[in-house]
C-alpha cells in the first residue's frame, strides 16, 4: 500500500466527510500479517459484528476456523456447500425450523440467486480487515472496480495502486 496514498486519502476523508468513520478495508492473503488468528465464538454470531473492533481500529484476521456462521462460510470462501434450507433462511423462513432473515422476498428468489453465483474458493488464505488509518506499507486492499471494467478480471476487484497483484500469496 502507497501510504502516501493512504495519507491523501484521510486527509480528503476528513474534509469531506468530517466526524464520518474511516472506511474499513480488507484482504485475502497467505502472507504473515504478525496477527493472530481470530478465535471462533463459543456460539453462532455473524462476521458483520466482529467488524465492529475493526471500525475502532483494532484489525483482524479471518480464517476457516474463525468464522461459526455457515453464510460467513460460504461467501468467504471456505466451505461450498450449504444448507439445504438456506433459500428458506435467507427469505420467508420454514415454518417449525427455519427463521427466515427476510433478505429476499420468496425461496425462488434466493434460487434465481444462487444460480447466477460463482464460488470463490479462498483456500488456507486469510482475510484481515484493517481500518484505512492502520494500513502499512504492507498491505494490500481491494478495492471494487465498476462492473464490467474487465480491467482486472477478477470479481473481487483488484488491489490498490502500489500493490503486488490482486490474489498474491506472500
Amino acid at each position: 500500500m502507497d501510504t502516501e496514498l493512504r495519507d491523501r486519502f484521510i486527509a480528503l476523508w476528513d474534509r469531506y466527510f468530517p466526524s464520518c468513520e474511516l472506511p474499513i478495508t480488507f484482504e485475502l492473503s497467505g502472507r504473515d500479517s504478525g496477527l493472530p488468528e481470530a478465535k471462533p465464538p463459543g456460539k453462532w454470531r455473524c462476521v458483520v459484528c466482529d467488524l465492529s473492533r475493526v471500525r475502532k481500529g483494532r484489525s483482524l484476521l479471518l480464517g476457516s476456523g474463525s468464522l461459526s456462521c455457515s453464510g460467513a462460510q460460504y461467501y468467504m470462501g471456505y466451505v461450498e456447500e450449504r444448507s439445504p434450507d438456506f433459500r428458506y433462511f435467507l427469505s420467508t423462513g420454514k415454518p417449525g425450523s427455519v427463521r427466515g432473515e427476510r433478505y429476499k422476498k420468496s425461496p425462488e428468489l434466493v434460487d434465481a440467486l444462487t444460480a447466477r453465483s460463482t464460488f470463490l474458493p479462498a483456500g488456507s488464505r486469510k482475510y484481515l480487515f484493517r481500518r484505512w488509518d492502520t494500513l502499512s506499507d504492507a498491505d494490500c486492499p481491494y478495492y471494487p472496480e465498476p462492473t464490467g471494467s474487465g480491467t482486472s478480471g477478477h470479481p473481487l476487484g483488484r488491489g490498490l495502486p502500489g500493490c503486488r497483484g490482486l490474489l498474491r500469496t506472500r
